[in-house]
């Protein structure tokens, strides 16, 4: 038997480097029954302090507001002075309407602000200064005249027994008046003299009117231009009717031109040795001869934001009921010279809005 064939049923291990060699090569043993081993736990996150949502901030509320009251500069010796609006401001502050309204309305105080003119007066219009306005009928015609009014009427001023009021009892009116001095040239009869000799004798000559913006003027100019062969005379400006008149009456000029209902109220504060009661219509006075009257007009309003207007706001309809009250007051002998007010609105002023456009080309 060979060696081979001898050791043949003989086992031999396997040798030390196979025996590490299969050690190293072998996986390392699973933990549980297969799964593989867990990942690392991540460190805890760090504790974070619960922080109270805070709200969105509310808007911010309207800061307050000022009652703004304007108004022309009044004439010397006017009776409604200065003396007269601290008066109307008072009774709208003392007012418990007006001040639960102005309160819920967030509005602080009222405040006066007088105009130095009727251009300032239209200028701070268009920029909406004012709550309420005591206004010259031909301010507010011009106001009208233009796209932009943000203005309504409320009320129209009366002087007391000389301003009419119309036929539908909505709009109160007066008349303008061409007058002349007696003694002067042109004082005769209407029969007695034609337009041909007033426009003769008014070409070149100096007119004493109150302003401007004064109706009165703008009516006169308007039917001498129109009925007098395009009459241009020279005008001076007085400031007031009253001071109109007066140059008149004093012979500083021999022609004025103002409100007929003007010339009424001065003569009837004449002192009774003066003559008594002046009648206009039948010229039995001392003083003026009526040469012309023009056509009517309505009389100055009182206007109203339209944020304001009575039938929205409270706070316009509470300045609605004291204006009424204060101005209409029969018991204050304080008043006794002060005008009314009548309940208006703004188509009494279309036909004056109207004129003011037409007569924009008309060279004056």
């Amino acid at each position: 038997m060979t060696a081979r064939h001898a050791n043949a049923g003989r086992f031999r291990g396997p040798s030390v480097g196979l025996v590490w060699l299969i050690l190293l090569l072998r996986p390392a043993p699973c933990l549980g029954q297969g799964a593989p081993s867990p990942p690392p736990a991540l460190p805890p996150a760090p504790t974070r302090l619960a922080v109270p949502t805070v709200p969105s901030a509310l808007p911010p509320s309207p800061p307050p507001r000022l009652f703004r009251i304007g108004y022309l500069r009044p004439p010397t010796q006017s009776p409604l002075n200065e003396e007269w609006r601290r008066r109307l401001r008072d009774a709208l502050l003392n007012d418990p309407n007006f001040a639960a309204a102005r309160q819920s309305e967030r509005i602080s105080d009222v405040v006066l602000r007088v105009c130095d003119g009727p251009q300032d007066m239209l200028q701070r219009m268009a920029l909406e200064e004012f709550e309420i306005v005591f206004c010259p009928a031909m301010v507010y015609a011009q106001e009208r005249s233009f796209e932009e009014n943000q203005y309504r009427v409320i009320f129209q001023t009366r002087r007391r027994e000389f301003d009419q009021a119309g036929t539908r009892g909505d709009l109160v009116r007066r008349r303008g008046a061409l007058f002349v001095r007696r003694g002067s040239p042109l004082d005769r009869p209407a029969e007695k003299i034609s337009r041909e000799d007033v426009k003769a004798a008014l070409d070149g000559r100096t007119v004493a009117v109150s302003g401007s913006y004064d109706a009165a003027y703008f009516y006169i100019r308007k039917l001498l231009w129109e009925q007098y062969d395009r009459c241009r005379p020279q005008f001076l400006f007085c400031g007031s009717p009253q001071e109109a008149i007066k140059a008149v009456v004093s012979g500083l000029c021999d022609v004025g031109a103002c409100e007929e209902s003007a010339l009424q109220d001065l003569f009837e504060t004449l002192p009774a040795d003066a003559g008594g009661r002046v009648d206009l219509v039948e010229d039995a006075n001392d003083f003026v001869r009526i040469l012309e009257r023009t056509q009517w007009m309505p009389t100055d309003p009182v206007l109203i934001h339209e944020d304001y207007d009575p039938s929205r706001s409270r706070v316009g309809k509470a300045a609605y009921n004291v204006l009424w009250s204060f101005y209409n007051d029969y018991s204050d002998p304080q008043k006794a010279r002060t005008p009314l007010l009548e309940r208006g609105g703004d188509q009494a002023y279309d036909k004056m809005a109207e004129d003011v456009k037409r007569t924009r080309g008309i060279p004056w």
